[in-house]
């Protein structure tokens, strides 16, 4: 247990039920820290971590009851941008006339005014005698007047605020503490002072900030090591590696990097291949995804003054996708035209492409074939009357003039996204919601900007943005910058980044804070300080085994890069390289090397075909479905296929089955007909229960809590201690069949599991007027030649499906049955449309006809009254979602399309809505690029048959 740790613990024993307040620089870290005293067995309650501005704010409803609201986080350096605009004079004393205005110099002006103002100094202390001096203290004055206008509130007014009320409103029971990796200056160190000092609760201030210089004795430190690796890339994956081969558990590792450039990416790229596996405390950039790098791309086009080359390098690299926006149109289309009709810079240039591949189009379709053109091939004429439909939605999303309103300039940025940025799988869909999520913080701003330096201001933006951003989660692997780091409780702590250029790390100069005669430690400390800080925090902490990587050698030039002063107090032998084979240096010796290497041979083509024969079926098969018309590489097959019908008594589905192929029949075409599986997930030995897992014990656990109930009436307290009874029995049998390989999983799982038979508890006492009438019914299966066979469902005259299944629960009230199906998700697929008008969720129905044919074979009486789900896990709730069984013809008329696709051999990749792709299986396989209802293209090969598959499938899609 570390310091930090300790003297918490201590506080939380001294006063366990006073309200305890403790300001930190991050929420998170105070997050983590609660967290680990939970994991050593420390109790706590009432313990809040917050930061000075957020406390404040929280504590004063005055501001926010008369309409002020907190300035979003990107508006200031508009602000600054709209001020300097509107004054050129202003603009002229401050920069000098030829500068022009950049993301840089606009981030400066904005942390200078945003320190000056969060310092607690008054404007009148800025020093006003050179015209330059003048200019900034105008600045910072029309700057704080704009924010008091629009009622928006920036920390320094918020600390403001909150000092100036009546001390007698503070909280006084209240004991309070500091936990800050650097101490709190100005208006931050002011309101924590005004609060700790004139509160009667506990008095004493925990100061735990350490103020040291990054030194420490080694004869004190036999804790701490060091490790040397050939470049920056093979410090991270140096550390992954020894991670993975010393057996370490995940949530005992925590990664801290002293500078987030290029350290933070090499860690990012690194958990591609180890999903699940590693947690950013900050998050990871959104310019390793395919959204964020669309969006850069867009706005270094608009920065260049709308130069196609740009657009052209965008579409050829598919930096962003067509796909949204056009059935036909492909990126390398879209960029040959705008090469062959030489578009040069400008938006007039995109609309006179599209002026000219429209009017050769419609020469062609008017003159018919007397008079030859490019575009008399077949299906030609409609791609280029969308190519130039393509061409003007790009126009439609950019801006018009030199200088626009905020709002309009981020309204085009989120059109664009949504329209042209790729989302080829679930990281890039959390990356558009990320990004679309802080544009929306200015798209209400009416400040006019000038369009090239706001641009600029985006992308520095885009190029900072951040997703993902955790706290120490148990079974991953915890990465922090290094200010945070040592407060999660992790055991191994790895330190990368540990050269003289990157550590302890520069001070910036602030020129302006400096200009306007503001002392640097009135602004608070530096990088420089922070990192220092940190480190020693580390050194001096034995509870931990640290580790300080560092390179000693760049492979771009073999350069020499020499390690910190620091490390050498701690290393044992100076001339030792650890990570040079490490997984950064070894990725790329794989077999094809030998084959790559002959890439300038005239028969480069032949040697790859030989090597590899399957590659030539992959280009067909990639060809076929970046083609304008379904084939059967989309899954409309050649001709129909009467021996996949759902009536044939040799084809034996399940409700399972059936709600698949309603929910996307391509991926019933990959699963049932090309019998496409996919490969099992690898063991992790960092967690306990998969999902599956989990699903599955929950059902056993309900089905051995109603198997044992018998006749005997329980109260509620009985069967509590039953359900929890039979739980512990059964994580005991998982443990030891699959046994966990860390505490924190196991306890984790566990707490889960056990909430979820609370929740069960609760929700099931609403029925228990009904008794259960069978569990697990199992129905269909041969047996082994002791069963009847499938179960044959009909729902008319000529529809027929032979079923198999198990039904989890039925209950029974004399004669009437409800069916019950378990569900261990959330109800999110249910929330949006009843259950019987959503053609996606057949199961309810479908196990409702197929008990009543078993109380028939049975020769027992009664009808079901109510079929549904049944939510027992803890993202469910307990809620029940049910309605009365619908008649057979109903469902038989609403599948008639799904029965006729089939026999088809239509299985198109079509949906409803795109979001159907978001968290399918087999995005791998198609990427996600389905075609929304109304949009089918043509098939391959025209005729009867493939009108009626078309029309077939759009009448399925129109339901």
């Amino acid at each position: 247990m570390n310091r930090f740790v300790r003297s918490i613990s201590d506080l939380c024993e001294r006063y366990p039920v006073t309200t305890k307040t403790i300001f930190s620089n991050s929420r998170q870290v105070g997050y983590n820290l609660s967290n680990t005293l939970l994991r050593h067995g420390r109790p706590w309650a009432n313990l809040d971590f917050n930061t000075p501005v957020d406390h404040a704010y929280e504590n004063n409803v005055d501001d926010v009851l008369a309409g002020w609201v907190r300035v979003p986080f990107d508006l200031p350096a508009f602000i600054i941008l709209a001020v300097l605009d509107r004054d050129p004079a202003l603009r002229s004393d401050l920069l000098g006339a030829d500068t022009r205005l950049s993301a840089g110099i606009l981030g400066n002006l904005e942390r200078s005014i945003s320190k000056f103002r969060r310092s607690g100094l008054s404007e009148k202390t800025l020093e006003r005698t050179t015209d330059r001096q003048k200019a900034f203290a105008q600045l910072v004055t029309e700057y704080s007047t704009y924010l008091s206008a629009h009622q928006l509130l920036d920390d320094a007014t918020i600390l403001s605020n909150a000092l100036s009320r009546d001390p007698r409103s503070k909280p006084n029971d209240t004991a309070y503490a500091i936990l800050a990796a650097k101490p709190f200056v100005g208006l931050d160190g002011m309101y924590v002072s005004s609060i700790c000092g004139k509160s009667s609760g506990a008095g004493n201030i925990l100061r735990t900030t350490n103020t040291g210089n990054g030194k420490s004795e080694p004869t004190e430190s036999e804790h701490v090591s060091v490790r040397y690796a050939i470049g920056q890339k093979a410090e991270a994956s140096g550390v992954i590696e020894e991670v993975l081969s010393r057996g370490l558990c995940f949530d005992e590792v925590e990664i801290a990097y002293t500078n987030e450039t290029g350290y933070l990416a090499d860690l990012a790229n690194i958990s591609f291949w180890l999903p699940d596996a590693i947690t950013f405390a900050n998050g990871i950039p959104v310019t390793l995804t395919n959204p964020g790098r669309a969006l850069l791309g867009y706005l270094q086009w608009i920065s260049s003054g709308f130069d196609n080359r740009v657009l052209i390098r965008l579409l050829r690299s598919r930096t962003i996708t067509l796909t949204t926006v056009s059935s036909f149109t492909k990126p390398e289309y879209a960029a040959s035209n705008l090469e062959k009709f030489r578009a040069g810079s400008g938006t007039n240039e995109l609309a006179r492409v599209a002026r000219i591949v429209e009017e050769q189009a419609g020469a062609s379709a008017s003159h018919g074939p007397a008079q030859p053109s490019l575009f008399d091939i077949p299906g030609k004429a409609e791609r280029a009357i969308d190519l130039g439909r393509v061409l003007r939605t790009f126009v439609d999303y950019a801006p018009a003039e030199s200088s626009v309103q905020l709002m309009s300039l981020v309204s085009g940025c989120k059109g664009f996204l949504k329209a042209f940025g790729p989302s080829r799988n679930t990281r890039d869909a959390v990356a558009m919601e990320s990004i679309i999520q802080r544009l929306d913080t200015l798209e209400t701003e009416d400040l006019v900007v000038s369009v090239k330096p706001a641009v600029d201001v985006l992308s520095a933006i885009i190029r900072s943005h951040k997703m993902s951003a955790s706290v120490a989660t148990p079974g991953t692997i915890n990465v922090v910058p290094l200010d945070k780091a040592g407060c999660s409780g992790r055991s191994h702590v790895f330190v990368v980044g540990m050269d003289d250029e990157t550590f302890p790390g520069r001070n910036a100069d602030d020129y302006y804070l400096s200009l306007a005669g503001v002392a640097p430690a009135e602004a608070g400390a530096g990088t420089r300080e922070v990192n220092e800080q940190a480190i020693s925090r580390l050194i001096e902490d034995e509870s931990i085994e640290l580790v300080l990587v560092s390179q000693r050698a760049d492979p771009a030039d073999g350069s020499e890069v020499h390690p910190a002063p620091l490390l050498r107090e701690f290393e044992q032998d100076p001339g030792r390289i650890d990570y040079s084979n490490s997984v950064a240096s070894t990725v790329s010796v794989r077999p094809y090397s030998g084959v790559i290497a002959q890439y300038r041979n005239d028969d480069f083509i032949e040697v790859v075909q030989v090597a590899y024969p399957w590659l030539d079926s992959g280009k067909a098969a990639a060809t076929a479905r970046r083609s304008a018309k379904l084939t059967e590489y989309d899954g409309v097959l050649r001709q129909a296929t009467p021996e996949l019908s759902l009536s044939s008594r040799h084809n034996v589905v399940s409700a399972s089955a059936m709600e698949g192929l309603a929910g996307c029949s391509y991926r019933y075409f990959l699963q049932r007909v090309l019998n496409v599986r996919l490969p099992e997930d690898p063991p992790d030995d960092y967690k306990w229960l998969s999902a599956l897992q989990k699903g599955r014990l929950l059902h056993d656990l309900l089905y051995r809590y109603h198997s044992g109930h018998g006749s005997q009436k329980e109260e509620g307290e009985q069967r509590s201690e039953r359900l929890h009874r039979i739980l512990e029995k059964l994580i005991a049998k998982h443990a030891i069949k699959n046994p966990p390989h860390n505490a924190a999983g196991l306890a984790s799982d566990k707490a889960s599991l056990l909430l979820a038979a609370e929740i069960f508890l609760a929700a099931d006492a609403d029925i228990s007027e009904e008794e259960p009438y069978a569990l697990e019914l199992k129905f269909g299966f041969d047996n082994y030649g002791k069963g009847e066979g499938p179960l044959k469902i009909s729902l008319s005259a000529d529809q027929t499906i032979m079923m198999r299944g198990a039904i989890d629960r039925v209950d029974r009230k004399g004669s009437d049955f409800s069916i019950w199906d378990y569900k261990s998700g959330s109800t999110y697929s249910f929330d949006s449309v009843p259950l019987r008008e959503d053609v996606r969720h057949l199961q309810w129905a479908l196990y409702a006809f197929a008990f009543e044919e078993i109380l028939k074979r049975n020769g027992d009486e009664g009808s079901v009254i109510q079929s549904g789900y049944f939510f027992i896990g803890d993202r469910g709730n307990g809620q029940r979602v049910t309605d009365m069984p619908p008649g057979r013809s109903e469902i038989g008329e609403r599948l008639r399309p799904l029965f006729e696709m089939v026999s088809h051999g239509t299985f198109v990749h079509a949906h409803r809505e795109k979001s159907e792709c978001r968290f399918c299986d087999f995005n791998p396989i198609c990427g996600g690029e389905n075609v929304l209802s109304g949009d089918l293209p043509e098939l391959e090969s025209p005729g009867e048959r493939a009108a009626m598959a078309k029309n077939t499938a759009r009448k399925w899609l129109s339901l």
